[in-house]
Order: C-alpha cells, then sequence, then structure tokens
C-alpha cells in the first residue's frame, strides 16, 4: 500500500461514503492496492483477457466497451475520478473479458488483485457489504461518490 497518499485517502473516502468498517479491516483492504499509471489511448483490459484485477480512479477517464463484428466501436460506460473499474464478467465468471477497458486520456489508478480481495472476504465477512454495495453501485451505472 502507499502510505497516507492523497490517492489512498480519496479511496478511503469514498468507501466510507458506501460502508463504515473497522479499521483493521479497512486498513486490510487499502493494504491491496497499488497506484497504476494507464496512458491515453492504452488498456487497462483487453477484449478476450480474463481480467484479474479491480481499480480505482483517482485521476483520469476511462471507458468500457466493445466492438462489433463489423468494426464498430461501442461505448458501454464511463469511469471518472471517484469511480472503481472492473471487467466484472470476467472476474466473476472467470472467462475472457468480453469489452476493453481503456483510458481516454492519462489516467492514476489504484489497482487490486482480485483474488487478493476475494480472499480478504472470506476473513472480513464485513467486507461483503462493501463488495455488494460496490456491484450494486455499478449495477445501476452510479458512482459511489
Amino acid at each position: 500500500m502507499i502510505e497516507n497518499s492523497l490517492e489512498i485517502q480519496g479511496l478511503q473516502e469514498t468507501i466510507s461514503r458506501v460502508v463504515e468498517l473497522e479499521e483493521n479491516v479497512l486498513l486490510a483492504f487499502l493494504g491491496l492496492f497499488q497506484i497504476k499509471v494507464i496512458e491515453k489511448g492504452k488498456s487497462f483490459v483487453t477484449e478476450g483477457e480474463v481480467g484479474d484485477e479491480i481499480a480505482y480512479v483517482t485521476s483520469g477517464l476511462l471507458r468500457s466497451y466493445y466492438i462489433s463484428p463489423k468494426g464498430e466501436e461501442f461505448n458501454k460506460h464511463f469511469f471518472l475520478n471517484g469511480s472503481f473499474v472492473a471487467p466484472l464478467t470476467s472476474l466473476v465468471m472467470n472467462i475472457p473479458s468480453p469489452v476493453y477497458i481503456g483510458a481516454l486520456e492519462k489516467s492514476k489508478l489504484l489497482v487490486a488483485k482480485y483474488d487478493e480481495l476475494s480472499a480478504l472476504y472470506n476473513q472480513y465477512p464485513t467486507l461483503n457489504i462493501l463488495g455488494r454495495k460496490l456491484v450494486e453501485y455499478a449495477w445501476v451505472g452510479k458512482r459511489t461518490a
């Protein structure tokens, strides 16, 4: 984890708006994340890749999209500062991602491995509430911030 960084503080503030976690649980959760920079035009996830990470956007802009058999791009979702982004279908079903997730501008993310997060869900059941609420927000297309 990046100690006391502005990025971690932003993530912590976002989490606190979703659910209240005990300090040891929050620290374990935050400890999973590392900074990753994605340059404009580069991908966080490529179609056909099996995803293994979730991310929190601290700056920048990403989009998820797919390409039709005719080669046309169709946007599915945009991810702004304060958003969580992940190839959810790929992570949950352990299958290749049906979408691309790419940076529309240089973006700074806090990234965690999904299997490590899942292990924490088992260790700290209160994290399941956070996970459920984040998926609910994603389902309805709303930001947590």
